[in-house]
């Protein structure tokens, strides 16, 4: 199917588009001859507005994750506005609201096969068969993107172009926090800082926590941890993590560890900052080896789960975003216009200092 022969809007598409792709391990580069994707009977194509560049951007990057055949068109994390619609395409998926031309959408960029045993139950995350935006599948750092329909959202009128962007890792914090199961008045500790991380401390704190403890080394990410109402920040360079922990917990741990970098390092220290009975968290991609002394675990009958991409939370997150319960663009850096993305990319590998870092797409 020619998607320009497809609904189109009045302005009419051009043959080609550019798109920021990874063109072999650790290299990307801005590509102005690229086709527009072709889109199905049930699928949408979307003029991305915003994009965001994410640790999984890097880690697909940089360090092997996804695909193996290249180029591959990067960016998952989008606001987007509908350009093209299938012909079998109805409503949101959930509710009575008809797709149409010009809608403003976010995508869950995880694409679940919906037959096998994890899609059947609700677990979509876990779906063996999955594709991904950006990932395995042409991603969104594109003057266009092809997407299944059912795997929009139409955005509110009260959430920005912009803060459309951050809903998909604000979905993933809300995963964080429903695998912890966290209970009004729980202590957490959320072990890294980044724009995850300050996410993670607003559910957190949205969600009843009473007490939340940031460990992060850079010291403006702990300042804003606390703007952002944590109760405690922790200099892991410089302070014992593990002793300032009992000390703020009454010398017994926190209830929940959220690891949200996936470095070994910050890996390996949940189950010392745990109390007993308490419950770990892994957030981050592990994408290196972790060696664990699970002594604890097994002593302290500790829980140790994971946490996956998301799974139904995109609604959610854009209700906290509309009620002002989090202030999803705070870790912002800055927007970068979209020929400037591939440096973005890798100033985003290479400095943990600077926060998030999002493309503005040509208009």
């Amino acid at each position: 199917m020619n998607p320009i022969e497809n609904k189109r809007t009045a302005t009419e598409l051009k043959s080609k588009m550019s798109a920021i792709q990874k063109m072999v391990p650790g290299n990307a580069s801005l590509n102005h001859e690229v086709a527009i994707p072709e889109f199905g009977p049930t699928d949408l194509l979307l003029k991305p507005l915003y994009s965001g560049i994410c640790t999984t951007d890097l880690h697909v990057l940089y360090h092997g994750m996804g695909r193996e055949e290249f180029p591959l068109t990067m960016g998952h994390e989008v606001s987007a506005v509908v350009v093209g619609v299938g012909e079998q395409v109805d409503s949101y998926v959930g509710t009575n609201r008809k797709i149409k031309v010009g809608d403003r959408v976010t995508v869950e960029p995880l694409f679940p096969c919906g037959k096998c045993d994890p899609c059947l139950k609700g677990r979509i995350n876990l779906c063996p068969d999955m594709s991904h935006l950006g990932i395995f599948d042409e991603g969104a750092y594109a003057d266009y993107v092809s997407v299944p329909s059912h795997r929009t959202h139409r955005l509110p009128e009260g959430v920005s172009d912009l803060a459309g962007t951050f809903i998909e890792p604000l979905s993933c914090a809300i995963n964080f926090i429903d695998r912890s199961q966290l209970k009004p008045g729980n202590s957490v500790v959320i072990l890294g800082g980044g724009s995850i991380g300050q996410m993670t401390v607003q559910v957190a704190l949205a969600s009843g926590a009473g007490q939340v403890i940031l460990s992060e080394p850079v010291a403006k990410k702990r300042e804003l941890a606390l703007k952002l109402g944590a109760h405690a920040v922790i200099d892991p360079i410089n302070e014992n993590l593990v002793e300032r922990v009992k000390e703020l917990t009454d010398g017994i741990g926190a209830s929940i560890v959220i690891e949200c970098v996936g470095v070994p390092a910050t890996v390996s220290q949940m189950l010392n900052l745990v109390k007993r009975g308490g419950r770990c968290v892994l957030a981050g991609a592990p994408v290196k080896p972790v060696e664990m002394n699970f002594l604890p675990l097994w002593y302290g009958e500790v829980e140790l789960v994971a946490a996956h991409a998301t799974a139904w939370q995109f609604p959610r997150a854009m209700k906290l975003i509309e009620n002002g319960l989090v202030d999803v663009e705070a870790a912002l850096e800055r927007v970068v216009p979209f020929s400037e993305g591939v440096n973005a990319l890798e100033e985003a590998y290479k400095s943990n200092e600077i926060g998030k870092l999002v493309i503005q797409h040509n208009g």
